[in-house]
């Protein structure tokens, strides 16, 4: 499925620039990325940060447009939620294929490049839905 979002969705890289640079992090993973999804995945399209403390609460704060809640029909960079045992639930960008790329999933602190279904097998995850890349407040 190829990306088509909204006209309000700009961010400093293009979606295939966005997923060419995430798939290059795990080369360069460093145990820095522990707790610390949402900044990654803002930095996936070229913020320092997202603009809001929270996985879940950024998806709560998307525009109605622009979530698909439950959808498994997913664009390739479109950002994926779920509902965690942490309050502040958990995003990851959506490589395409099933394939995410994640922190602290498979290695605490690290980035890898995961199945999707690994948030809900492994962390008793609850799928909430997907979005597309929008950082509205992002720095």
């Amino acid at each position: 499925m190829a990306a088509d979002w909204p006209p309000e969705v700009k961010n400093r890289r293009s979606t295939a620039g966005a997923i060419e640079w995430a798939k290059e992090q795990p080369g360069l993973n460093e145990k820095r990325w522990w707790r610390r999804c949402l900044e990654f995945s803002a930095r996936v399209y070229g913020w320092t940060a997202a603009g809001v403390g929270s996985a879940i609460t950024h998806y709560h704060q998307m525009p109605d447009n622009m979530k698909h809640p439950g959808s498994r029909d997913i664009p390739a960079g479109a950002l994926m939620y779920w509902e965690t045992s942490n309050p502040h639930g958990h995003v990851s960008v959506y490589l395409g294929d099933g394939m995410i790329i994640s922190s602290d999933v498979a290695r605490p602190g690290y980035v890898d490049v995961i199945p999707a279904s690994d948030i809900e097998s492994k962390w008793a995850g609850r799928y909430v839905g997907w979005a597309p890349p929008y950082f509205p407040q992002g720095a």
